[in-house]
């Protein structure tokens, strides 16, 4: 299984890569941060 944290700027793309990604059968969102320092 691949683990993936987001960090984005934008909400809705991150929001939107979590629904594309928690769709995916081998793949796990861990978190999600607004920006690089965040994360």
């Amino acid at each position: 299984m691949t683990t993936v944290l987001i960090a984005d700027d934008q909400p809705m793309q991150r929001f939107g890569f979590r629904m594309l990604l928690e769709s995916q059968d081998d793949m796990t969102v861990v978190g999600e941060a607004g920006n690089g320092t965040e994360a």
